[in-house]
């Protein structure tokens, strides 16, 4: 009788092994199978692989690291903290998922957290570069760039090679130490390591900038704006990083005495995104006040534009009535647009329609008169003339994206009426 159940208990046992055994050959499989579609940048592929290994054998703390990293790298780091956390309940001192969550809390604007896992990383790894890069980079998001000078130094001691990883922040923290040299340096380095990102070339045209070399900033800035707009639609980020590209690419042609150049990417922001124009058309306000007579008066009706779409109108006024001053020819009837939509920010919709229809053949072929037009018959009641006066606007050819972006807005306010 006791031999029988010990034969059956063996028989469980092995049995037990035996599923045991298969599971972690067919999880091993799948993880073979999930590392090789990683590498060929099929991540959804990976992603599900990595999936069903975790599944078969949960206890495989660096499977489910794995499985993190592509969670993060496919749906955001938000999504891979829990997986992180999972993995350091397997395997508690797993420096690398210590590292990679603190990242992903980071990025996700959790600092506290993030702070909680540096610290859990300095005790387990104090010599790995990645945590210095990490203290870094956190340095920089509390706006403490010294701090991040040195961390990132440290980090760039201990990496076994250059990496663009440390190189581009390094260059970011620089340039907020005011250290512009040696910010063009470590953004010129990682440019050689990694030529296709736009992160550096942004940095180091900055960096020329505030140095005073006109030409070089505005090849990087130029370059950095036209990769960063390819990008547009992958995050808060990139866009973010676009309006600043545009915004020095503009003050990079003034600084070459090329302001006329400077309305092409102040127009394009302007299309982008009236908030960061504003500010942008602010800054300019300054120098448009220092240089007088000699700014074109192209940049002075696009800084009153942004102003009067900020509802700045007392601000518009007062610049109108110092452009008069200054052009006292009326600057090819520049002005006009800007004049009118000023006496439409008062109610006088019918005092601005008389004006723009006294306007000359010169001032009514800008764009901008369609615009100030189309709006004036909008308050006068005229919402079908407005409309179509708007829908030229969205057709033409000479209509640049703020005045598009303007066209699109006024419409959609008529539907809405």
């Amino acid at each position: 009788m006791r031999r029988a159940a010990f034969a059956a208990l063996l028989i469980v046992a092995v049995s037990v092994q035996c599923v045991f055994a298969v599971r972690l050959l067919a999880g091993a499989a799948y993880a073979s199978q999930a590392g090789a579609a990683a590498a060929n940048g099929d991540f959804s592929a990976a992603e599900h692989g990595y999936r069903q290994a975790v599944d078969l054998v949960p206890y495989r703390g660096d499977w489910v690291y794995s499985l993190a990293g592509l969670v993060r790298h496919v749906s955001g780091p938000g999504a891979a903290i829990p997986l992180y956390d999972h993995s350091l309940g397997l395997a508690p001192f797993y420096e690398q998922a210590i590292v990679a969550k603190a990242e992903s809390e980071l990025e996700t604007g959790r600092i506290d957290d993030a702070k909680a896992s540096l610290e859990r990383a300095w005790t387990i790894t104090p010599y790995d570069w990645r945590v210095h890069h990490l203290a870094g980079v956190l340095a920089m998001q509390e706006q403490r760039p010294k701090d991040a000078v040195d961390a990132l130094r440290r980090a760039q001691e201990l990496a076994p090679r250059l990496d663009p990883v440390i190189q581009t922040p390094l260059a970011d923290a620089l340039y907020a130490s005011a250290e512009y040299g040696e910010a063009v340096r470590e953004a010129s380095r990682a440019i050689q390591l990694q030529p296709l990102l736009p992160a550096h070339r942004l940095v180091r045209g900055k960096a020329h900038l505030a140095l005073g070399h006109a030409e070089d900033a505005r090849k990087d800035l130029a370059w950095a704006a036209r990769a960063y707009r390819a990008q547009m639609g992958r995050g808060r980020d990139v866009e973010r990083a676009l309006f600043e590209a545009e915004e020095r690419l503009a003050s990079a042609f003034i600084a070459e005495r090329r302001p006329l150049d400077a309305l092409e990417p102040l127009e394009r922001l302007s299309g982008d995104s009236p908030d960061a124009a504003a500010e942008a058309a602010g800054r300019l306000l300054l120098w448009l006040q220092r240089m007088g007579a000699r700014a074109p008066a192209e940049l002075w009706a696009f800084v009153i534009d942004s102003l009067i779409e900020e509802g700045e109108f007392d601000k518009a006024d007062e610049s109108l009535a110092r452009c008069e001053t200054l052009y006292p020819d009326g600057a090819d009837g520049i002005f006009i647009a800007p004049k009118a939509r000023v006496m439409l920010s008062r109610g006088r919709a019918d005092d601005a329609l008389e004006f723009l229809m006294a306007a000359t053949d010169e001032a009514k072929s800008r764009p901008e008169y369609g615009v100030a037009l189309a709006q004036a018959h909008a308050l006068a009641g005229n919402p079908a003339t407005a409309a179509l006066e708007y829908r030229q606007l969205l057709d033409s050819s000479h209509s640049s994206p703020r005045i598009k972006r303007q066209a699109a807005e006024g419409l959609a306010a008529l539907a809405s009426q």
